[in-house]
């Protein structure tokens, strides 16, 4: 490491003993700056035992002389290694105290043990996601050579009704259907969000097992709510879009949360991604919940962002998305 942590200071690996600890931390930042609390202990386990993730080689902790977790760094990446996505909190009473260049320097070289396993030829970038109001973090990251190149919006709409879909005619828009449809839906994201900015596509299955992790582990999953519109066919039925719901947000127990919406292209223009937006929205509402988050690219080319405010959703928060290119080269 290049940029030594302040005296006294230390660090290491996290543990899945570790996670409360980190989700207070990283809730600690965002009281902070929201006011509000975002991530549970469970969310981290979850995410911590993911395929492929080690926690000995993609995560450090920076406890302060006191023994009190100040620091957390992550890294995810996936086959094929061009695009890492990293995160990283510092407690808000050790912002500006070195914590955070010693975990972005660490962040950055572990990032760069990725490129040779990339692609020759192939651009290979680092990315980070923060609060657009983190100036903290903007000052940190523009500083070690991160560029802002996108803005991601976190939408809401409140309903005091559930609303009704409107279904095109000749689909469905229903559940699917466990231990059967796995690989249809995992297809159906697959190509919906190909050509979307920062997707890359993993071997397919890696994907799965990633997918087949979610809904096998993930906490408080409501599986009624992971929703295919179909199309009817001679061969039976075709998993043309998606929008997985999940029923619980840290940030608020009257909120769900909406992802994976996507509409595979062949199939879009005819009011699915609306239908499949309005179909989630009355499964939250029937699970209890008046509200409903989900997160947008604010420069989608397919006019994401028009069809939320339609539904009647509005902006909550804006984040701004920061990339590194590691490595110059052709993008995937």
């Amino acid at each position: 490491m290049q940029n030594p942590l302040p005296e006294n200071f230390t660090l290491r690996p996290a543990t899945m003993d570790d996670a409360g600890a980190v989700s207070d931390l990283v809730n600690a930042c965002d009281m902070a700056l929201i006011g509000k609390p975002r991530l549970s202990a469970d969310e981290i386990r979850h995410d911590w035992s993911q395929p492929s993730f080690k926690l000995d080689d993609d995560t450090r902790l920076v406890f302060g002389p006191d023994g009190a977790l100040v620091g957390y760094a992550v890294l995810w990446d996936a086959t094929p290694h061009v695009r890492a996505f990293a995160s990283l909190d510092v407690h808000p009473d050790a912002w500006g105290g070195g914590v955070e260049l010693a975990l972005a320097q660490w962040i950055e070289q572990r990032a760069r043990r990725l490129i040779p396993q990339a692609p020759n030829g192939a651009r290979v970038v680092l990315a980070q996601d923060k609060l657009n109001i983190h100036g903290v973090a903007r000052e940190l990251l523009l500083g070690q050579g991160y560029q802002i190149v996108r803005h991601g919006l976190q939408m809401l709409i409140e309903m005091e009704a559930p609303p009704e879909p409107l279904i095109p005619e000749g689909f469905a828009i229903r559940p699917f259907i466990r231990g059967k449809e796995e690989r249809a839906v995992v297809t159906a994201i697959r190509e919906a969000f190909t050509g979307h900015y920062g997707y890359v596509l993993s071997p397919f299955e890696e994907d799965l097992e990633y997918w087949r992790h979610y809904f096998d582990t993930a906490p408080d999953a409501i599986p009624e709510l992971w929703f295919v519109a179909v199309e009817a066919n001679s061969a039976g039925e075709t998993i043309v879009g998606t929008s997985l719901c999940h029923p619980e947000v840290t940030e608020d127990p009257d909120m769900g949360w909406v992802f994976a919406l996507g509409v595979r292209p062949p199939w879009r223009q005819r009011g699915l991604g609306l239908a499949l937006l309005q179909t989630s929205f009355a499964g939250l509402y029937r699970h209890g919940k008046r509200k409903a988050g989900l997160s947008a690219d604010a420069e989608n080319l397919t006019g994401a962002v028009r069809l939320y405010e339609k539904a009647g959703m509005h902006v909550m928060y804006q984040i701004d998305v920061y990339e590194k290119e590691l490595r110059a080269g052709t993008s995937l």
